[in-house]
């Protein structure tokens, strides 16, 4: 029987669903009193959301769609990246050269940036207590789209399950994402000529991508992510959520 359905007796929702009602009861005591057996129990009202189901309370929370061991996302993520390491030679930033070979790889996949009609995050990303849904990877695979926050937690989750750090980045209205290049701030300057393209967080050097341009290229989508943080990030209006800084994203992805 459905976990659902054991929960809620004698309830049969209609599919699909946001939420499921259910009630809880507790045994908080057992005592006698004048030779009468008594007991004293709670009754709680609880919900049970869709898996799907996000509010935007916290930025954090999407670290949970990140299943970056998921079966599907590692069979993808390992056949790129091994070819990126066979095949390519040169001494570019290997965190780098991955990056970019699984980005183009989504995007000969075909996987296309399109608004959510009932659930656009630029609307629901603002009302922390409205419910959102958001793709898991392996969705957004099967349907090859998804909203800035389903394509930012696929590229996470791509980029996480080989070993490379990211992060999710929120703006007004928007979220994107980064990853790490493993190198200090200072190995970066000598390295790249153009180093005000680069995020200086934690002591690692990042890589902003406006993921919702998988179409354009890397490159459009790198320049695009930095000239993004340049614009919100001088007001404090952005926020940067690094899954290794954040323990609770880091239990809950994968």
């Amino acid at each position: 029987m459905p976990l659902y359905q054991r929960l809620v007796s004698g309830v049969e929702p209609l599919f699909p669903v946001k939420y499921v009602p259910f009630s809880l009861h507790f045994e908080l005591l057992d005592y006698t009193y004048k030779e009468r057996e008594l007991k004293k129990t709670l009754v709680e009202s609880i919900r049970l959301f869709d898996r799907n189901a996000i509010t935007w309370d916290d930025d954090r929370k999407a670290a949970a769609f990140v299943t970056s061991k998921d079966p599907v996302v590692l069979k993808f993520t390992k056949n790129v990246a091994g070819i990126v390491r066979e095949r390519s030679k040169t001494n570019v930033n290997l965190n780098l050269k991955i990056a970019i070979g699984l980005f183009e790889s989504v995007r000969l996949y075909g996987i296309s940036y399109v608004i959510d009609p009932k659930t656009p995050y630029a609307v629901f990303s603002k009302d922390s207590t409205s419910l959102d849904f958001l793709q898991f990877p392996r969705q957004t695979m099967v349907y090859k789209a998804g909203d800035c926050d389903d394509l930012s937690v696929l590229y996470c989750a791509l980029l996480e399950s080989v070993g490379i750090e990211t992060a999710f980045i929120t703006a007004p209205g928007h979220i994107f994402m980064a990853f790490s290049l493993g190198i200090s701030e200072e190995d970066a300057r000598k390295t790249f000529s153009n180093p005000d393209e680069f995020i200086y967080e934690n002591e690692q050097v990042w890589v902003p991508v406006e993921i919702t341009l998988f179409k354009e290229g890397f490159l459009k989508a790198w320049q695009t992510g930095a000239r993004e943080w340049r614009k919100y990030n001088p007001g404090g209006e952005t926020g940067f959520f690094p899954f290794t800084r954040h323990g609770l994203c880091m239990n809950l992805s994968g």
